[in-house]
Parts: structure tokens; C-alpha cells; sequence
């Protein structure tokens, strides 16, 4: 028998409806781990940061394409991983589904937004952070970010 909590990895893609019940689940769970908030100001203790920074190119139009990609979660088009649904706001407390697909099996996470930053200034910023949710395949905070300085 299969919570609705928790989605097994299945050889089916996983149905709309299937995803629906699964994200109104998990919107009534708190997250899987106690560190929740800390990726804004410090590494939390006892996790593993892979911290990755690339330069996307220069000027105020570069920023708002990056930005602009960000909140259509265009970082998650990778062939073998997208959102859902798909066009969910980047806003605190929204939940979103993280489906995967890898060696023939489907697998169907869910994160909550803990944070959002839209910062104006010398430096610009745009980013968030999502937080795993129960039964998640891993368990912490994952932050985007796209600075313009």
C-alpha cells in the first residue's frame, strides 16, 4: 500500500492526477530536516555544501534573463528532471513536485520554498531556497542564485 506522503519509484510516469494527490499531501508536511532558513546566511553543520558559481556574462540584461529564467525553473529542464507543475510561483511556502527520471525508474520528490531574495542595489539579487519534504531521496536545502554586481 502506498502513502500518499511518500511516491515509490514506479516504471510509470506518474499521472497529473497521481501528482495532484501527491503535492496536496505534502503541502500539510513539515520539512524532513531541522536546518530550515540557515543556506541564507551560513552553511548549516553537518550537511555536505556543493557550492557551484559560473559567470553568466555582463550587464543589467544579462541579470534579468538569468532571472527571468530562474522563476520559470529553466534550471530544471535537463532532460531527465522537471517541476511540477511547471509554472509555480517563486514564492515562500510554495510546494512543488521534483520529478526524475533515471535507469528506467520514475521518482516523484516534493520541496517547499523556505525563501525568497529580490534585492536591488550595488549588488542585485534573485534567488531561493527549497527545502526537502518527507520521503524526499535527499534531505536539506537546495538555494539559486543569480547576483548582479
Amino acid at each position: 500500500m502506498r502513502s500518499a506522503s511518500y511516491e515509490m519509484p514506479s516504471i510509470q510516469k506518474p499521472s497529473v492526477e497521481s501528482i495532484r494527490s501527491f503535492l496536496t499531501a505534502q503541502s500539510k508536511l513539515l520539512f524532513s530536516y531541522s536546518a530550515v532558513g540557515t543556506t541564507a546566511t551560513t552553511s548549516p553543520a553537518g550537511y555536505v555544501v556543493d557550492h557551484t558559481r559560473i559567470k553568466l556574462g555582463e550587464g543589467e540584461a544579462v541579470f534579468h534573463s538569468a532571472k527571468s529564467a530562474l522563476q520559470r525553473w529553466d534550471h530544471f529542464q535537463l532532460g531527465w528532471v522537471e517541476t511540477w507543475p511547471p509554472n509555480v510561483p517563486i514564492k515562500s511556502n510554495e510546494v512543488v513536485a521534483i520529478l526524475g527520471r533515471a535507469g528506467g525508474l520514475w521518482w516523484l520528490n516534493s520541496c517547499r520554498i523556505v525563501y525568497v531574495v529580490d534585492e536591488s542595489g550595488t549588488i542585485s539579487k534573485f534567488g531561493f531556497a527549497y527545502g526537502t519534504l518527507p520521503g524526499h531521496a535527499e534531505s536539506g536545502e537546495e538555494r539559486f542564485m543569480i547576483e548582479w554586481d
